[in-house]
């Protein structure tokens, strides 16, 4: 008696099973980057607003413990833009402009955000606490809101 059966065979379901298996692997590798790509520039924000925090120190330091001139208890945004900054806190549209009181002895330039940023407007933010400290905000940042360092 010839008997004939419906369905797949083992070798048959092993090779969809394979086939399914590599494009799921093919697409897992393919979407990691962005996820790199986002880190990457988070951890640039980190060290551009370290090299501030930093540079804005080094000017206290150097002059008798004053801040650099416009640098307030309010959040300023960074740049040169007369309009526009009003965003991260800050509540003034023009822009703090650091750029020659800083870039003359603390940082070759102003930092800016790798993404959004730009020499007019940089996407970063300094004010001085209540406290006597300095920080320093990335407002643009991709993974978590805001990247705040106090020092």
């Amino acid at each position: 008696m010839n008997e004939t059966t419906k369905g797949f065979t083992m070798i048959e379901l092993i090779v969809v099973m394979t086939v399914i298996t590599i494009l799921f692997a093919v697409l897992f590798a393919a979407m990691r980057p962005f996820l790199r790509f986002t880190q990457a520039r988070d951890g640039q924000r980190w060290g551009e607003i370290h090299a501030l925090l930093n540079a804005v120190l080094f000017y206290r330091v150097d002059n008798g413990g004053n801040y650099p001139p416009g640098v307030t208890t309010k959040w300023q945004v960074l740049g040169t833009a007369s309009a526009g900054c009003d965003f991260c806190g800050s509540l003034t549209a023009s822009c703090l402009n650091l750029q020659g009181i800083l870039t003359k002895r603390y940082l070759p330039a102003i930092p800016y955000d790798p993404l959004y940023g730009s020499s007019s407007i940089s996407y970063y933010a300094v004010r001085a606490t209540e406290e006597g400290l300095v920080e320093v905000r990335a407002c643009a940042s991709e993974i978590i809101e805001n990247i705040d360092i106090v020092e």
